[in-house]
């Protein structure tokens, strides 16, 4: 499970913990290998981690990075599309597909 801490200065680090596999267990007895992994979060990255509960949509996510940290709306999709990729690899964040209005798959 992901733990998060802040720093004096407000950044926010992401606590990982390791996966405790066959390979982590044999290098650790070659290597001295920390139980967790640390990923530090910049303003930006704060920001958008905090909106990644579930409840907000990609593209108000796009209009509201672009409004707040005055970029293009071109550059906020980059970002956040890179930021998202990221995150999944790292096992952080996973996706929902909405249902849309006119799917009737069920009839």
């Amino acid at each position: 499970m992901v733990s998060e801490r802040e720093t004096d200065d407000g950044t926010l680090i992401l606590v990982l913990p390791r996966r405790r596999n066959f390979l982590y267990k044999l290098l650790s007895l070659i290597f001295t290998i920390p139980k967790e992994r640390k990923l530090s979060l910049d303003d930006i990255g704060r920001w958008v981690w905090e909106k990644c509960d579930g409840q907000h949509a990609a593209g108000d996510i796009i209009g509201q990075l672009s409004e707040k940290f005055n970029i293009s709306r071109k550059e906020a999709e980059v970002s956040l599309l890179s930021f998202l990729k990221d995150m999944s690899k790292k096992k952080l964040i996973g996706f929902v597909l909405a249902k849309r209005d006119n799917d009737h798959s069920d009839e």
